[in-house]
């Protein structure tokens, strides 16, 4: 990665979804909502209330500026988006955190995040050649914790009392990591 001029969304697919670069514009009316659930977005560390319409389309320009990337998250069976994928990458390390919000809780449950993770880590190792990425759940957030790990991530650390749950507790956010060689290792186990 020579310079953050590569480091641009391009539209990706699995089995299911498309993931196509948002537009925050197109967005903001249709998510609106998803600001509204805090369960939804927690493991993010976005505020938890007093969103409006302007300040979410604010927040949704900011995860397309520099070195992020944001991708809205399409059924191939429909037409509205579901949640969004975000990376935020460092050229100088060579690194990115990664996360992402299923806003539609029809959804949960159903191996979006799973499906889709697969193309982001692909994307992130094989085309901008990054060296490690990252992401972390807070401690109750067991589909999470159990989706980084079906997916080969490493649990690297906690961060004790590090975030507040919907119910006002403090909670660990759990730290979770993966190196290119073992996400190629993975990849070669598979084939």
């Amino acid at each position: 990665m020579a310079g953050m001029e590569k480091f641009r969304a391009i539209e990706l697919e699995t089995e299911r979804f498309r993931l196509i670069p948002i537009r925050p514009l197109s967005l903001v009316l249709p998510t609106l909502h998803w600001a509204e659930d805090r369960d939804a977005f927690i493991d993010l560390g976005w505020r938890p209330s007093g969103w409006t319409a302007r300040r979410w389309w604010r927040h949704l320009r900011r995860l397309t500026r520099g070195s992020r990337m944001c991708h809205g998250i399409w059924p191939k069976s429909g037409r509205h988006c579901i949640g969004l994928h975000l990376v935020n990458a460092s050229a100088l390390s060579r690194s990115a955190t990664i996360g992402v919000l299923i806003g539609e809780k029809d959804w949960w449950g159903k191996g979006v995040v799973a499906e889709i993770r697969e193309v982001i880590l692909e994307d992130c190792f094989e085309r901008l050649k990054l060296e490690r990425v990252w992401a972390q759940a807070h401690v109750r957030n067991l589909s999470s914790v159990y989706n980084h790990r079906k997916l080969g991530f490493v649990h690297e650390g906690t961060l004790r009392s590090a975030a507040i749950a919907s119910d006002g507790a403090r909670v660990d956010m759990l730290v979770f990591g993966m190196l290119r060689a073992e996400w190629s290792a993975r990849r070669q186990g598979a084939s």
